[in-house]
């Protein structure tokens, strides 16, 4: 539950007159003991999953800067574009422009 601005106006106020090791110890007993449940709790290890065997792709939004009326083009490309080739083929043809 969010705090009320009184609520952190009295918490920053007493923290004010805190040492360093006042507030560790204030924050220990307030968290339970050496840090509470957010200092201890594990980490889960990330789960690898296997590669995907067929060509997934992404949806890009693409915003002309400074253009008025806004001109955006939404985009479906596969994930095995490179860079230079986005920039060279599918950009141009995107908005029509050509040299630039």
């Amino acid at each position: 539950m969010p705090a009320s601005d009184g609520a952190r106006r009295l918490v920053a106020q007493v923290a004010a007159d805190m040492t360093p090791a006042q507030r560790q110890a204030f924050l220990g007993a307030v968290l339970g003991g050496s840090g509470g449940h957010f200092a201890t709790a594990p980490i889960p290890a990330p789960v690898v999953r296997e590669a995907p065997t067929a060509v997934r792709g992404f949806r890009v939004r693409l915003d002309l800067a400074d253009a008025s009326p806004p001109v955006w083009r939404r985009l479906e490309l596969p994930d095995d574009l490179t860079l230079d080739r986005v920039h060279t083929v599918i950009l141009p043809d995107a908005v029509r422009c050509r040299g630039g």
